[in-house]
Formats: structure tokens, C-alpha cells, sequence
């Protein structure tokens, strides 16, 4: 089974470490994305995800991390605002 996302979990990180999540990612010819996270952004996402979804039973969808590189609070929002509605589930 392939692996679909590496997540990396940091205090903090550098552009460089950004491209160097790119380079891994483009290497790995697998197309499994290399994500950075920060560990505060990390546990914003896992007290607030259900706040993003419309379900009455919410279950997480992964794809809120399913990118390569940077996943800054933004991001982050912009992506639980669409991964996290309807009918989409993990």
C-alpha cells in the first residue's frame, strides 16, 4: 500500500527545509507528498477541525494535510474549510 503523505511535525522551520521537503517529494517518484507542520498549528487543527464540518457525526479527512511543503495556519483554514464539509470522509 503506498504511502499518500509524510508528516513532519516541528517547532519551527526554515525555507530551506520547505525546499527540501519538495526535493524529497519529487525524488521519492512515488507521489507522496513531504508536509511541515507546526506542532501549535498541529494541535489548533485537532481542537478546532470540528468546528469545520457540517456532518452530524464529523470523522477527520485527512486531506486537510495531503500537500507537499508548507501547511501554515492558513492553509490549514482554507483547507479544513473544503475537506471538512458534506459528504467527504477518510
Amino acid at each position: 500500500m503506498r504511502v499518500t503523505l509524510f508528516l513532519i511535525i516541528v517547532h519551527d522551520y526554515t525555507k530551506e527545509a520547505v525546499a527540501q521537503a519538495q526535493k524529497l517529494e519529487a525524488f521519492s517518484e512515488q507521489d507522496t507528498d513531504v508536509a511541515l507542520i507546526k506542532a501549535s498549528d498541529l494541535v489548533y487543527v485537532a481542537e478546532q477541525w470540528k468546528n469545520y464540518s457540517d456532518q452530524k457525526n464529523p470523522t477527520f479527512n485527512l486531506q486537510v494535510f495531503n500537500m507537499t511543503g508548507e501547511l501554515t495556519r492558513s492553509i490549514l483554514l482554507s483547507r479544513m474549510e473544503w475537506a471538512l464539509k458534506g459528504t467527504q470522509r477518510v
